[in-house]
């Protein structure tokens, strides 16, 4: 093993000793066999917390190291570290936790990674529509001034906002310190269609997000494990009723013609009733 992959496994390991991992490191010693091998690689806001829910019976984790996860995402795509080094950091997270459902953001931006890490791991994405997946997102952002004043590289990576500038349609976006609806909606787009393009069709169940509740069959035979084991009344965990009102100072048209620039194929493939805004948060 190099230095710098020990330091990497090293810095993995800190990572994972905190209260969140610490049970399934301190019990990986009994964890012989698993049921399944199976990662949640959604968005943030798009269920990731709702899938650990409802696996709360296995060794599941969500926001599996997250720290060392965003390293990895923003060492590799800025050239600083190889594949290699990333799928053996992945393998060694995995050795120590031994987890069956490892759920979080991160995980999808990590997608090629891991499919090469563990070619017998399946995957679960589940979308959540573009309109509202916006309007909560940016509610985050607004409440979070630091967000966009120092962004943290993997936001600066996933946004882009040297190529996605504020047009003059959306000044009040600027003036709140909320990103462009070019680098939301890119950024959604991106997201969702990698996962799909990296995993091959017959080990990803991808499915809408608001179809999540009443899938527990759907994704108990697609992991090969009794529905009666799923906590599908934990399906919708950390909702929030708080949306940014700023979403509806934008002119329709102008939002409507954003999401069709970068959302179109996605949206006809799991949400074809979808048009309009209007279809999706009505006024």
């Amino acid at each position: 093993m190099s230095l710098s992959q020990f330091a990497l496994n090293w810095i993995a390991f800190e990572n994972m000793w905190n209260p969140k991992h610490r049970q399934l490191l301190l019990t990986r010693p009994l964890a012989l066999r698993r049921k399944f091998h199976a990662f949640g690689v959604s968005m943030g806001r798009s269920g990731t917390h709702s899938l650990a829910g409802i696996f709360s019976g296995y060794r599941t984790i969500h926001e599996q190291t997250m720290r060392i996860g965003e390293t990895l995402y923003y060492e590799g795509s800025a050239g600083l570290m190889t594949r290699a080094k990333q799928v053996a950091t992945l393998r060694f997270i995995d050795a120590c936790l031994q987890a069956e459902m490892s759920s979080g953001g991160h995980m999808g931006e990590l997608v090629e990674a891991l499919v090469e890490a563990f070619p017998r791991a399946k995957f679960i994405l589940t979308i959540r529509n573009p309109y509202s997946w916006l309007q909560n997102t940016m509610s985050i952002t607004e409440r979070k001034q630091a967000h966009i004043e120092h962004p943290r590289p993997t936001t600066y990576l996933n946004i882009r906002p040297h190529l996605h500038p504020h047009p003059p349609q959306e000044e009040i976006l600027r003036q709140n310190y909320v990103w462009s609806l070019d680098g939301y909606l890119s950024h959604w787009a991106r997201h969702n269609q990698t996962v799909i393009d990296s995993v091959p069709p017959e080990r990803l169940l991808a499915m809408r997000l608001d179809e999540l509740s009443s899938s527990g069959q759907r994704i108990a035979d697609f992991l090969g494990v009794d529905v009666a084991t799923l906590n599908m009344n934990r399906s919708h965990l950390h909702k929030t009723s708080q949306s940014s009102s700023l979403l509806s100072e934008i002119n329709r048209a102008h939002v409507e013609a954003r999401v069709e620039h970068h959302c179109r194929p996605l949206l006809d493939r799991f949400f074809p009733e979808i048009k309009m805004m209007d279809d999706a948060l009505p006024r």
